[in-house]
């Protein structure tokens, strides 16, 4: 089952975010991450803010991803550029279910 990892923003101008995220994403694949995308919220209370998901195959993978991840210079620099612009308001871990 599929483990996400979703980290919610606020802040940044869309030019900038989605230049952050395509370097974030480089960095999660690189690290072991099947795909990342950025999303961001038109209507609810998010509205504005920017969702960013990582998608694991499994918990293994997603375990060694992490891992991974946090000793990637390229990512730490990624990250600290993002919260320069941007306040980050949540990080949650999901699994998918097939249905």
């Amino acid at each position: 089952m599929p483990v996400g990892h979703v980290t919610r923003f606020s802040g940044g101008e869309p030019e900038q975010m989605i230049a952050l995220a395509k370097r974030a994403k480089a960095a999660w694949v690189k690290n072991g991450a099947e795909t990342a995308r950025l999303v961001r919220m038109h209507t609810g209370p998010w509205m504005g803010q920017w969702l960013f998901f990582v998608r694991c195959s499994d918990w293994a993978s997603y375990g060694k991803a992490q891992e991974s991840i946090q000793k990637d210079p390229e990512f730490q620099k990624v990250l600290s550029d993002t919260l320069a612009i941007a306040k980050m308001e949540a990080r949650n871990i999901t699994m998918a279910y097939d249905i």
